[in-house]
Parts: C-alpha cells; structure tokens; sequence
C-alpha cells in the first residue's frame, strides 16, 4: 500500500478510497487508473512481462541462429557485402518477430508464472519449428543443389528463395499458433499436426509448381535458374510459395477446435480444406493472369530475367492469397 498527499486530487482519481488524515491509500487498481490517467497506457504487468520474455527469447534466437544455421550460408566467408546472405538473415527474424507476436493466443493464464511458461513454450516451439523449415526446404524440397552454398557464393536468388520460404512457413506457424483452444499439452500436439500437414501440402505444391517450370526440351531447369542467379525465377517462385501458405493458413478461419471432433480428424479436415483452398488460388490467379498478360508470354518473360514481369505475376498470386486468408471465416 502506498499513500500520496490528496489535495483535493487523488479523490477525484480514485473517489471510492477514504482519506487517512492528509494521506489517501491506493490499492493496486486505483494506482493502475493513476499510471492510465497520466500516460494514457493501460496498466498490465502480465503484458509486459511478456514483452521482457520475447525480447529475451527473440535474442538468445538470434545468437544461435547465427551460430549455428547462418554459418552454414557463409562458410566462413565475409559476409559484410553478401547481399544475398543479408536477405536469408533479415527474413528470419522478421519470421520470427511475426511468430513471436503469436504465442499470446489460446487459453487464459491465471498467473504470472502460468503466462511465462505458456508464453516461453510456444515461443521456444515456434523458433524449433521455423529452423526445421529452413532444414526440410533445404534437404528435401530443394536437393538438387546445396542452397546455403549459393548463398555463400553470393547468389542473391538463392536468397531470395530462402527468405520465401521463410515468410511461408512463419504464416503456417503462426496461424497453427494463434489456432489453439486445448490444454498446453493437447494444444502442441494439434500445432505439430498442422505444421507437419502443411509442411507436407507447401511442399506438393512447391514440386508440382518446379515440375511445371521445368522445360527438358529447351534445357530450362527451375535449379538450374537459381544457380545461375536468376531474381525473377526466384521472385516469382518465393511470391508464389507465401501466396499458397496464405492460403493454407485461412483454413484455420473455418474449423475449430470445440467440437466433436478428435484432434486427427479435425488436422484431415484442416488438411482437406487447404487443398481446396490451394486450388481455388491457383484457378482465380490463372484466370486473372491471362486476363491481365494477354497474348503475352509471362512465363517466357521471367526466363529473360524480366523483374517486373515476376513481381506482376507474385501480385496477382499474393493478392489472392490474402483475400482467401482474410475474407474466409
């Protein structure tokens, strides 16, 4: 408890607190109403020491990061004017602070001690599962040439396919993040599901979309591109790949967890609702660009390193993306 002079003032603050001589006790309430009064903030430790914890996770993530995964793209090179490494470096940390802006959904704590280790889980889970993107997309979406040593060597499309890939998969973990009604336990369980499933869909996608690409007859290669530092390929590739998790994530607008259902079954109807959703983005987004290229070559454009063809095509792409994510409920 702590007493302030009143003056004629604080009982105008706090009007339902008696007087104690010259002095007036505040409770916690009343000092709160004061801090808000006077800053125009509200007055939430719970908050805050969430905001003190995610800073602190957000820096301990950011020193492993670079000890550890980044120093797999410079191979002990100077990085001060790899431009390319400066992309994939930046794009993960603004995945991550998109991430981190997420572990606040779910089940209300009743403590502070709760919140922390609520808040400290999911942001721990967060940052696991965006590095393990980063390692299944390098492994096994794209093994057909080594992507951390063209980023490495300088090669700004490669940086620019890793920062898609990046932003894709902070939506997915984000969205599975903010989809979360269970018990902690339960709730992890469910997260897993859904960024395994969307890893698995993303990645379809990704392979059909480089099948696609693909010209054997005319020696057109989607690695092939990249290694050979081709921005507009991988503009277009990256928009693309963040279009198609915008669109997986508004499959979360449409299930809930209170239901009936079991957590398998609502992941398969998660699972089957993005593939619709997939496919429903693609249809809109080829219609529109053949409206919007006619007799026009997009393709063929982007081969010839037309930035401005690729950054049209990854407009369209992502637009719908965003209308679907958004505009779903």
């Amino acid at each position: 408890m702590e007493y302030y002079e009143t003056d004629g003032i604080i009982p105008a603050i706090a009007p339902n607190v008696e007087p104690i001589g010259n002095f007036t006790g505040l409770s916690e309430d009343d000092q709160a109403s004061m801090w808000t009064r006077f800053t125009g903030v509200e007055y939430d430790y719970p908050s805050l020491m969430n905001v003190i914890l995610l800073v602190g996770i957000f820096l301990i993530a950011k020193y492993i990061f670079k000890a550890f995964i980044m120093s797999q793209k410079r191979h002990g090179k100077d990085t001060s004017e790899n431009f390319a490494y400066s992309v994939t470096n930046f794009s993960f940390f603004i995945s991550l602070a998109f991430i981190l802006t997420s572990v606040g959904y779910g089940d209300i704590t009743t403590s502070w001690l709760e919140g922390a280790i609520k808040t400290g889980t999911y942001a721990a889970l967060g940052i696991v599962l965006l590095i393990t993107t980063g390692l299944i997309f390098d492994k096994l979406v794209l093994f057909q040439f080594n992507l951390n040593k063209e980023i490495a060597s300088g090669k700004l499309a490669s940086g620019i396919v890793d920062a898609g890939n990046f932003f894709a998969a902070a939506l997915v973990i984000s969205s599975a993040l903010r989809w979360q009604e269970f018990k902690q336990t339960e709730a992890i369980i469910a997260i897993l599901g859904i960024y395994f499933a969307a890893q698995v869909l993303l990645s379809l996608a990704t392979y059909v979309r480089i099948a696609l690409f693909n010209d054997k007859k005319n020696d057109i290669l989607f690695h092939e591109q990249i290694k050979q530092n081709n921005i507009a390929v991988a503009i277009d590739f990256s928009g693309r790949r963040i279009g198609s998790a915008l669109a997986v994530t508004a499959a979360t607008n449409l299930l809930s967890y209170q239901n009936s259902l079991s957590l398998s079954e609502v992941i398969v109807e998660w699972l089957g609702i993005s593939i619709v959703l997939l496919l429903v983005l693609n249809i809109l987004s080829w219609i529109t660009a053949k409206i919007v290229f006619w007799k026009r070559d997009i393709y063929q454009d982007i081969i010839n390193r037309n930035n401005s063809s690729a950054l049209s095509d990854v407009a369209i792409y992502i637009s719908f993306g965003i209308i679907l994510s958004n505009c779903i409920y």
